[in-house]
């Protein structure tokens, strides 16, 4: 009984001087991006594991991204509405991508469902990060509705979207010999996995999606 008295003891002091647990949850702050030494973990998220997306590469090789979510790219229903969206002043960060994307940078994890209730914007996904070092540590990259594809000698660009059923979501397609650009209407968070449909299929060379970027400063 003295033993059990005396553990409960030191387990009370020690919650006392750590403060107590700490819980996670989607409130929870990231570590921003640091280009100085102050930060010696720089973009660990320590209450959560990050999640990982991919596409393959030139030779099947697999790159790896990892899914920032302080970070979110929207689909707006217009020009004008993306240009009103980035002029508002509840980010840190906001700014046009093209006509009608708005990359945006907050301080905290951002509620991606909540965006995508706003009635100005079609749909959103999470901005993104390279992983092995392709291109600097703080260079975001958000998808786009555009994927570029190599088809392999003797396929019929056709047949291949036919075959991963693409075929009623291409809404152009600019041909270059054997490279294509094919814009895609398609949820944000999906060109990914659909790179990944079209060059598992074994039908294309390679398939990469149309990245617009920006670099944090």
């Amino acid at each position: 009984m003295k033993k059990f008295l005396k553990l409960t003891v030191l387990a009370a002091v020690l919650l006392m001087l750590t403060g107590g647990f700490t819980s996670c949850d989607k409130n929870t702050d990231l570590i921003p991006a640091m280009d100085n030494d102050e930060n010696i973990f720089p973009e660990i998220d320590f209450c959560y594991f990050p999640e990982i997306d991919f596409f393959y590469g030139e030779d099947g090789e697999k790159i790896f991204f990892k899914v920032r979510k302080d970070v979110v790219v929207l689909h707006c229903k217009s020009e004008t509405e993306a240009k009103t969206l980035a002029e508002q002043p509840i980010f840190i960060f906001a700014t046009p991508l093209n006509t009608r994307l708005v990359a945006i940078i907050d301080s905290l994890l951002i509620n991606l469902n909540a965006l995508m209730k706003r009635t100005d914007v079609v749909d959103g996904a999470y901005g993104l990060v390279y992983i092995d070092g392709i291109y600097p540590q703080q260079s975001l990259q958000f998808p786009t509705h555009k994927i570029f594809v190599k088809i392999k000698e003797n396929q019929l660009l056709e047949e291949v979207l036919e075959h991963v059923n693409l075929t009623k979501y291409v809404q152009d397609i600019k041909h270059y010999h054997r490279y294509c650009l094919i814009t895609l209407d398609v949820e944000l968070g999906d060109i990914l996995r659909i790179c990944r449909d079209l060059y598992e299929s074994g039908l294309c060379e390679w398939v990469e999606p149309n990245f617009s970027r920006i670099t944090e400063r």
